[in-house]
């Protein structure tokens, strides 16, 4: 689960990363859009500024245009007073109508000069207004952009914010899977541990195990052997009937019986070390078992705390088991010991069987 949440967050990044990039882009491509703009709306500002420039030179122009104007029409008019008397002089008349003419000549040319003038100025009008609404219209765009791009740099601003707590986020899980890393290897050690001293346990087991049938195949053997010394005093009992006659059938018979009683207390014994060899080892379970929970009980203060560590799974409580496992465990090592009843029967079976020596010995002579 952490590694797929790993992951989808790493592909948000990778997509948030590509998101930025592109308005990185945009914002670029904005930015040179913004001042090819600023360029071209100063280059207009400057036309603007030589098309003023070139309206007040037409204005004088046309001042001048005006002016010239009324100069020839009182030409024109001095001439038509003075056509009568320059009659009689033909050679004044004569230059001054070629001075007229050549002056007339020059404002014609340069009332066309200014006509075409006049032209250009009015294509230039219309240039410029073209250009002042084509400027108002990539103010308007600036405008736009100058929205759009503080748009832009707010989205920047929270995209960012949304990276940088992203960041966080990936950081804090990652700890948490490096934390979660080393309580798996931890767990997986005191696993290992809990793995050895179970395989102990069980070896130990075994051997008790192997002890017991030992004993129960001695005990056997026991039985075997004084069936076997049975059927031998018999069968010397019977062979020596000829040999002794001075021991009559009562003391046959309670020879008979202390050897059936000796065969008793010797499969008695038997299984009186037997049992105790078992109770022993349950004695020594349940002495390691009361010192284990004596040894929890003192480290984690009361019974309720130790079912609570272990209904937990905590691992200081798995280490607590392994520690006093390792200090109680000379609790099984102990040897089993006697008990008092097969102590006291040891030397009366010896006492019971010296008499039986003498006789055995009486018939073998």
């Amino acid at each position: 689960m952490n590694d797929k949440r790993a992951q989808l967050e790493r592909k948000k990044e990778i997509q948030l990363q590509h998101k930025l990039k592109a308005m990185r882009g945009k914002y670029l491509d904005l930015k040179v859009r913004f001042s090819k703009t600023e360029c071209k709306n100063k280059e207009l500002l400057e036309q603007q500024k030589r098309h003023e420039k070139e309206k007040c030179i037409l204005r004088d122009l046309e001042t001048r245009n005006l002016k010239l104007r009324e100069f020839c029409n009182e030409i024109n008019d001095k001439r038509a007073e003075k056509e009568i008397p320059m009659l009689d002089k033909p050679m004044a008349l004569w230059e001054t109508y070629v001075d007229l003419k050549v002056r007339f000549d020059e404002i014609e040319c340069k009332y066309k000069v200014l006509v075409e003038e006049q032209k250009e100025y009015e294509q230039e009008k219309c240039i410029l207004q073209d250009l002042e609404r084509r400027n108002l219209i990539l103010k308007e765009i600036c405008n736009e952009m100058n929205d759009k791009r503080a748009q832009l740099e707010r989205k920047k601003e929270i995209v960012e914010k949304q990276c940088s707590k992203m960041q966080r986020t990936i950081n804090d899980q990652w700890l948490r899977i490096n934390d979660l890393k080393s309580q798996i290897t931890e767990m997986q050690a005191q696993k290992q541990q809990q793995e050895k001293t179970c395989e102990h346990l069980l070896r130990m087991h075994q051997e008790f195990e192997r002890k017991i049938e030992l004993l129960e195949e001695m005990h056997n053997k026991k039985q075997e052997r004084n069936t076997d010394m049975c059927k031998a005093n018999l069968m010397e009992e019977a062979t020596s009937k000829d040999l002794k006659e001075r021991t009559s059938l009562k003391e046959m018979e309670q020879r008979c019986q202390k050897l059936e009683k000796e065969i008793e207390e010797k499969h008695d014994q038997s299984e009186i070390s037997i049992e105790e060899s078992i109770k022993n080892l349950d004695k020594n379970v349940s002495r390691l078992t009361k010192k284990l929970f004596k040894g929890l009980i003192k480290e984690f203060g009361s019974t309720e705390q130790v079912m609570n560590a272990a209904l937990a799974c905590d691992s200081s409580f798995d280490e607590a088991i392994l520690k006093h496992l390792k200090i109680n465990f000379w609790v099984l090592m102990i040897p089993p010991q006697k008990s008092r009843i097969a102590r006291f029967f040891s030397p009366v079976g010896r006492a019971i069987m010296k008499p039986f020596r003498c006789c055995f010995k009486g018939s073998d002579d």
